[in-house]
């Protein structure tokens, strides 16, 4: 499960941005006053920690599921980076692996409908979890 974040190497930076055929330089291209730019800078942070608390939820979710079912399942954890497709957004986001097609194990299973249940009830889990400790910290 990935969660937008900018913190990375150049190197990551620049193969995100092959991988995602774009420039990341236009992402962070501040057009306007130093006030905007500060804005927009803490709206980066907080997309972020919502972004990463809403991954570990979600990932936590998924795997007490999935774990139960197909003890073969790996639990490659919460990452981060600049991934362009949670760029622009202006709500928390992820974007979560369910499998790997190229793994003949995992591919079968992505086609099983109980899998493909197994992975929606995580993913409902963890946004449900997420929701509440947003509840309780009184945050939107």
């Amino acid at each position: 499960t990935y969660y937008w974040n900018v913190a990375v190497d150049r190197s990551r930076v620049s193969t995100v941005a092959r991988e995602n055929f774009t420039n990341l330089d236009a992402v962070f291209r501040y057009e306007g006053s130093d006030l905007q730019a500060i804005l927009s800078d803490l709206q980066y942070k907080e997309k972020e920690r919502s972004s990463a608390a809403l991954a570990a939820f979600i990932q936590k979710g998924v795997m007490g599921v999935v774990e139960g079912l197909y003890r073969e399942a790996r639990d490659n954890g919460v990452r981060h980076g600049p991934l362009y497709v949670l760029a622009l957004t202006d709500v928390p986001a992820i974007l979560g692996e369910a499998g790997f097609v190229s793994n003949r194990a995992e591919e079968k299973r992505l086609k099983n409908p109980k899998y493909q249940d197994a992975l929606a009830r995580g993913i409902l889990r963890g946004i449900e979890r997420y929701l509440k400790e947003q509840d309780r910290l009184g945050e939107p």
